[in-house]
């Protein structure tokens, strides 16, 4: 299954806030959310359906695999939608970021006599993260 976003819905901006920028991000933002680590909240939008995602990162922003993780987490609890990273990562953290949310996306099914497959959230793919490298690593486990 391809965790990259499928084009067909709306893709929803997916903010990363750790808590010495929240300040000024919430001043630009109509949503009443807290920075507290890996806690995530939906932003509404005008027409009442969702605009984005924010997610806390706590005190500061995670280093190396505190990415991954971060991701993984993500790409297991958010609603199913598609989801675009607004929060800008260099090149190596970004293919963490990418490798945690098909990680978190894994679901093991082989003796399952019928694989249903649920909707999951989407991930579009991340600028210079080599996405056929990411499926064929998460292929490989």
């Amino acid at each position: 299954m391809d965790p990259t976003a499928s084009g067909a819905a709306p893709t929803l901006l997916l903010h990363c806030i750790a808590e010495p920028e929240f300040a000024l991000w919430r001043d630009q933002q109509s949503a009443a959310v807290q920075p507290e680590r890996s806690r995530w909240s939906l932003l509404p939008a005008q027409d009442g359906l969702a605009s984005g995602a924010v997610v806390g990162l706590g005190k500061m922003r995670p280093e190396g695999l505190g990415w991954f993780w971060l991701a993984a987490g993500l790409a297991d609890r958010l609603p199913p939608a598609d989801y675009r990273l607004a929060t800008p990562l260099d090149t190596d953290t970004a293919l963490l970021f990418a490798l945690g949310w098909a990680h978190g996306q894994y679901r093991y099914q082989r003796y399952r006599a019928r694989a249903e497959t649920a909707a999951q959230p989407r991930l579009v793919p991340l600028a210079g993260v080599d996405q056929r490298y990411v499926t064929a690593a998460t292929a490989a486990t």
